[in-house]
């Protein structure tokens, strides 16, 4: 019953963070000190001076105005300090118009771009601002996002030498990233360009992993290639991948590979699922829970036979896959119950619950416990209503005991309780547990608020069915 937070980032300040492990500081100065122009001379007045990144993260500050000069003054040191990221951020990612208006803007990246030798770290570093700008400002065609990518990705080859091996990963992370996000508002989603594009993108992939060693978070490529529908034309693709002994095998492509791969060869994509284990990022929490969760999720699809019946020892693998995300992250355990009413192990589940005293167990635990437990009532299903009756068990002694409750924890086990009791028909019960006169508003969540008043609905859905 509680939300879960998006899953992806589509800011492009949290790429640069997870790229570099943090931000520059730029320091917009008088007339003394300006942007280096690019032999390294002193540059015109009112320009940008950069320093080298910080240890910690620093906020960026802008030029008080984009003018013409302030523009022309970043193209012409884009690839020093942050300045391409003060393009994007704050020129083309702007709402409202700036003193220069951005099709004029825009007039100026292409002309330094055709100034440009193909394949230098300033041409790459441009075309990198010019696809971003292109699916982030409603005054730039997505069309020349496309072949602002296209054409880095088609010389990724050249970007180590030209010292551009950061742009290029960070064009890959963007694209990929936009395919995620910006393409569902731009109707671009399983376009011929989307999926061309993507495919170079791919082969750009390959080639950085074979020439550097990956820095960071890598690129959502499965999510991205499930959302366009390209598990089947990336097969081949992964196919090579995999058997390139030059490329590692990293995190990323291991586990990509196995969702592409999912549909036609199940058993190999949960090994390759496995085989990235090692290397899952430890301290990335949501990564960690993903990856959890597909792998068990994988697991007991493939544990139910055609016949109905289940298979014990893929179960069992999967509980103790669960078993040890709750170990190794302490969240997780309702999941846990769920599987062992799945595979009828009643001994596993009481052990489960003797760990969760309703007087000091971590509450929202427990109250996902319970929930799921009565999440379990089947009418005329015996079993399922004994582990409901378990669940119901549960939350009503978390109510009684004597201890300290969270505000939106009692608001949503007396919520969950309360329905169950309604469905069952024990209406004085019910009526006791969503009496909630006792908490007053104000409440000081969201959460809090809509729980309040989802009891208060079942009181009055309550009062006309006693009528």
């Amino acid at each position: 019953m509680r939300q879960e937070r998006s899953r992806h980032w589509c800011n492009w300040i949290v790429i640069t963070t997870i790229l570099w492990g943090g931000w520059a500081t730029v320091v917009h100065a008088a007339p003394v000190n300006g942007i280096g122009s690019r032999d390294g001379a002193v540059a015109a007045p009112e320009a940008v001076k950069t320093q080298a990144p910080p240890p910690r993260p620093v906020r960026l500050e802008m030029p008080a105005a984009f003018d013409q000069a302030t523009v022309q003054q970043l193209l012409d040191t884009v690839e020093q300090g942050r300045n391409a990221t003060i393009l994007k951020i704050g020129y083309f990612m702007r709402r409202g118009q700036p003193p220069l208006p951005v099709e004029q803007g825009y007039e100026l990246l292409r002309n330094a771009i055709n100034k440009e030798r193909v394949g230098s770290r300033r041409w790459f570093t441009l075309e990198e601002v010019r696809g971003w700008a292109a699916y982030r400002s409603k005054d730039i065609a997505p069309d020349e996002g496309f072949e602002a990518y296209a054409a880095i990705f088609d010389h990724a080859g050249e970007a180590k030498a030209a010292g551009a091996g950061y742009v290029l990963n960070q064009a890959i992370h963007e694209y990929v990233l936009s395919v995620l996000g910006h393409f569902q508002r731009l109707g671009l989603i399983g376009s011929e360009q989307t999926r061309d594009v993507l495919f170079k993108a791919w082969t750009a992939y390959a080639t950085y992993l074979s020439q550097n060693k990956p820095v960071g978070r890598e690129p959502y490529w499965s999510e991205a290639i499930e959302k366009s529908g390209l598990q089947e034309e990336f097969l081949p693709k992964v196919e090579s991948l995999l058997a390139d002994k030059t490329v590692p095998k990293t995190y990323g492509l291991l586990t990509t590979a196995a969702v592409v791969l999912r549909p036609t060869q199940s058993e190999r994509a949960v090994e390759l699922w496995q085989q990235a284990k090692p290397l899952l990022p430890q301290a990335e929490s949501r990564e960690v829970a993903r990856y959890y969760d597909i792998l068990v999720q994988w697991l007991t699809a493939d544990a139910k036979g055609a016949d109905g019946q289940l298979d014990t020892i893929k179960m069992q693998a999967a509980i103790g896959v669960q078993q040890e995300r709750v170990k190794l992250t302490g969240h997780g355990v309702a999941k846990l119950a769920t599987l062992y009413v799945q595979q009828q192990d009643d001994g596993g589940l009481q052990h489960l619950l003797a760990q969760f005293p309703p007087q000091t167990a971590d509450e929202r635990e427990l109250v996902a416990i319970g929930g799921a437990l009565m999440a379990q009532y089947r009418e005329g299903n015996t079993s399922s209503q004994r582990y409901a009756e378990w669940g119901r068990e549960l939350l009503s002694r978390y109510l009684a005991a004597p201890r300290t409750r969270a505000v939106e924890s009692e608001l949503e086990t007396r919520v969950r309780l309360g329905s169950a009791l309604i469905l069952l028909k024990q209406f004085d019960r019910a009526q006791e547990v969503l009496d909630v006169q006792q908490i007053k508003p104000p409440l000081n969540t969201p959460e809090a608020q809509g729980y309040y008043a989802e009891a208060q609905g079942l009181l009055n859905r309550l009062k006309a069915i006693q009528k």
